[in-house]
């Protein structure tokens, strides 16, 4: 499905599931993951116990209910860092298309992991996934969202609700 962007925050949208990418790590501390870890503390706890219990593997997807909204804790990348500061990619492709995959299959609706219900659902919002700290390229992971959610609208959110150039 074609990307659609929009201004604002992918926290704050109408959207009922919003997917970050995240390390395989256990750590939470760029700047959307630490809005993710503070305005919903459950989707923190569960992707932690997940690392602390199994590992986390890359392009899994942790689904986390959180009253009308949805979090998906997509494994993008195995480690964590600036690539501005590194000059390393961070952001792992292969993840990225794995972890759309597994939202659009639960777009049909599944269970978080706790076991509650998540309802089908239509949209999917985002951040610029992959391409903020890990330092990946957005036209790459642009093509991958489009190419691999069939089931769902992927939504954009970036500052002024344009595509990066």
């Amino acid at each position: 499905m074609r990307i659609l962007y929009k201004s604002g925050n992918f926290l704050s949208g109408p959207e009922p599931v919003s997917c970050h990418g995240c390390n395989a790590q256990g750590r939470m501390g760029g700047t959307v993951a630490t809005q993710v870890r503070e305005g919903f503390p459950e989707a923190f706890a569960a992707y932690e116990a997940a690392h602390v219990a199994r590992g986390l593997r890359l392009g899994e997807v942790i689904l986390v209910a959180c009253g009308a909204r949805t979090i998906a804790n997509a494994i993008t990348q195995r480690y964590y860092g600036n690539a501005a500061k590194t000059g390393r990619i961070y952001v792992d492709y292969g993840a990225v298309a794995a972890a759309v995959r597994s939202l659009d299959a639960a777009a049909a609706g599944t269970t978080d992991a706790a076991g509650k219900t998540v309802p089908p659902f239509e949209t999917v919002a985002f951040p610029l996934i992959g391409a903020g700290l890990a330092g990946g390229d957005w036209a790459r992971i642009a093509a991958l969202l489009e190419t691999f959610s069939t089931r769902f609208v992927p939504v954009v959110y970036t500052r002024d609700g344009r595509a990066p150039a």
